[in-house]
């Protein structure tokens, strides 16, 4: 799980999903930029690449943009995520959010294509993502299941295969 954020204003809530993602017993990648004189994009850009989800986690701030950039880190990471699953959190209220995160998450919205959800603390935001997260897993374990035929009467049909004449569960 590719974890996309400001580091100055969401540390706490960066924490938060951490833990949530750990929970599940996946592995939530951040990348915590720290003292570089460089741009660190082949580090973040090799992170994602090992990602196979990618989650943002926005409040007001549009993040730094390089002297040589037109656009902020996280809205790099953001366009270099490609069709991974995407799940973005944004916390609200924000008085003061930065117009460019503003046009950046109004698109994500426009878009349709990510779960988008709004929360208020970093519990609350921990729940939301262990919710989606699973409910991402579910959906994509068996989206890659074969469709079976019609079962016999007496069958029942498991996660992992079929067993004929087993009683007393359901399918």
């Amino acid at each position: 799980m590719f974890i996309s954020s400001t580091l100055g204003e969401l540390a706490e809530e960066r924490k938060a999903v951490d833990s949530a993602v750990r929970s599940l017993r996946l592995i939530p990648v951040r990348f915590e930029l720290g003292a570089r004189p460089h741009r660190p994009d082949d580090l973040y850009r090799a992170y994602l690449e090992q990602s196979d989800v990618f989650v943002g986690i926005y409040w007001q701030s549009y993040g730094w943009v390089a002297p040589d950039a037109e656009i902020s880190g996280i809205e790099d990471e953001l366009r270099r995520a490609g069709e991974r699953p995407r799940l973005f959190y944004v916390k609200e209220p924000a008085p003061e959010r930065d117009p460019r995160l503003g046009q950046l998450l109004e698109g994500i919205r426009e878009e349709g294509l990510a779960t988008y959800r709004h929360f208020g603390s970093s519990g609350e935001l921990a729940e939301l993502v262990v919710d989606d997260l699973a409910l991402l897993i579910s959906e994509r374990f068996y989206a890659g299941q074969p469709v079976s035929p019609a079962l016999p009467e007496g069958t029942v049909s498991f996660l992992f295969g079929d067993l004929e004449g087993s009683t007393g569960l359901a399918a």
